[in-house]
């Protein structure tokens, strides 16, 4: 029980650190994005683009990030609420009583 505790919170920082913080700051950019807009600049060689990007990018961008952000909590709420769900200690009836002191 204890193993599946650890690889349970184990496997919420890494998550939490692999797509939780990545996550948030999808979601900074994707707000950014959709309420003031966006510009791009194209370097290639020979060739120098620039842009607004459309809302939808910002909207896509905060779905996204959305989901990422959802991915750690859901594994940590697996977690938690997996774990809480302790056996009941069997207590044996026909076990002699010590006496009383």
């Amino acid at each position: 029980m204890d193993d599946k505790k650890n690889v349970g919170l184990i496997a919420t920082v890494v998550t939490g650190l692999l797509c939780g913080c990545p996550g948030i700051c999808v979601c900074l950019y994707g707000t950014m994005f959709s309420f003031f807009g966006g510009t791009y600049t194209s370097d290639l060689p020979g060739s120098y683009y620039t842009g607004d990007l459309p809302p939808t990018v910002g909207y896509a961008m905060l779905c996204v990030g959305l989901i990422m952000v959802l991915i750690p909590i859901s594994i940590g709420g697996y977690t938690f609420f997996t774990q809480r769900k302790d056996k009941a200690e069997v207590v044996d009836l026909d076990d002699p009583v010590p006496p009383a002191i």
